[in-house]
Formats: structure tokens, sequence, C-alpha cells
């Protein structure tokens, strides 16, 4: 584990601003939730051995400057008011856990994602304002777990695009608008675990896909082996 001398907690202390004798440079962690950030420090990006990072329950608009953190694995950032990422976020070349939930987020640049395409693997982008996904997203090829529930998505990608997410095994879609899901993910995917409670989609819309049933019949066939272990499926009744 990380040693104590390399760790800062800062957790609910109702800050408005992060104290400069705070940001030592050797800090390897830093947790500032439940305080009353708006904005964070530019000596921020001086934390060179940084590798997790914690903002969530705070009012923060936006991330900068989180980008220039390169050896950060982990970010959360739940319950701001982030809108949207900043530039050079790709940056965090060894980012593996991202947690956005509960912001304002209603779009992405495209390539938000690219730098991390290689190493992200968990992804919360659940209560947002989303109406799509970019397609950087889609070549998230480490990525195994997604969360995307509560948002205004009509659509998950197409056959070409989820066949990116080569390590995919947990996706969560509920409270969504979405009418349909490309049949490739069902086909040419791992995923395990998919819930798609309080969605348009049933289990009869989903049969009319042609990989659906023999997924299914895969998922059924592994939780037998495992002797009822783990959820398969969550769909509307």
């Amino acid at each position: 584990g990380i040693n104590a001398a390399y760790m800062g907690v800062l957790s609910d202390m109702e800050l408005r601003t992060v104290p400069s004798e705070a940001i030592l440079l050797d800090l390897r962690s830093l947790d500032l939730s439940k305080n009353a950030l708006q904005s964070l420090p530019e000596p921020l990006s001086g934390l060179t051995a940084l590798r997790s990072l914690v903002l969530r329950t705070n009012q923060l608009g936006d991330l900068h400057p989180v980008e220039s953190l390169s050896t950060l694995e982990t970010l959360d950032a739940a319950h701001n008011r982030v809108c949207s990422l900043p530039p050079g976020f790709g940056r965090l070349c060894r980012l593996r856990t991202l947690n956005l939930s509960y912001n304002t987020l209603e779009s992405f640049q495209d390539d938000v994602f690219q730098g991390v395409a290689g190493t992200l693997h968990v992804l919360d982008l659940s209560c947002n304002l989303l109406r799509g996904l970019p397609s950087s997203l889609f070549a998230l090829r480490a990525l195994q777990e997604l969360d995307c529930s509560e948002n205004r998505l009509t659509s998950f990608g197409d056959d070409t695009a989820v066949r990116g997410l080569q390590q995919i095994k947990k996706l969560v879609l509920t409270r969504n608008p979405l009418s349909t899901l490309p049949d490739a993910l069902f086909s040419s995917t791992p995923l395990d675990q998919l819930d798609l409670e309080h969605t348009q989609l049933n289990d009869g819309r989903l049969r009319e896909l042609p990989s659906y049933q023999t997924w299914r019949d895969r998922q059924a066939g592994e939780i037998n082996k495992q002797l009822q272990g783990g959820m398969v499926v969550k769909l509307n009744a």
C-alpha cells in the first residue's frame, strides 16, 4: 500500500481553495472530497508522483489542471458540476479508473479518450446529460466496466464501433431512452453482465437481434457451471 506520508486527506473541511501547503510534490494520493471547491489551483499540476485524486462532492465546473497529472491512475470527480473535460485530457496515459458520475456532461470531444485507450479499465458516466458517446470511447480496448446509466442515450454505437470494446465485461445502460443495441455487442465482445432495466429494451425486442439468444444461452451455461454465481442480464419484464 501507499505509505501514509505520501497521502493527503483534506476531505469534509468546507475548503473553498486548496491550501498551498497541501501540495507536496511527492504526494501519491490526494483526497479533496466533500468540500466547496469551485476550481483547482495551477500548482496541482506539479504533483508529478500523484496516482490517486479524489475530488467527489465539490462544486467543480471543470477539472483543469488535472490533465497535467500524467502519473494519475485513479480519478474520482463524481458529484460535481463538470460540463466538459479539459483539452489534453488524453495525456493521462496511465489512467485506469475514471468516475465522472453525477455531473452535467452533455457531450465530449470525439477524441477525448484517445490517450487512455490502452489503460482505462473502469469508466462511470452515470447520471449525466449525455445524448451520445464519442467514437474514442468505443476504442477503449482495455475497458472492462462501463456505466452509462441515467443519461439521455438513444443508441449505443454500431456494429463496427462496439467491436473496439475488446475486454468489456460489464455494461450498465439503465434509465436511458434506448430502443436498440448493435448485434455485435453480443457476437463480438466478451460481455457477460448487461443491465437494461428501465429502458425500452425487453427480452422480446432483443431476440430480434441475430446473436442475442446465442449469447443468452452461453451466459446461462456459464452461470450453471458457477452454481448460479453472478448476475447475467437485467431486463424489463
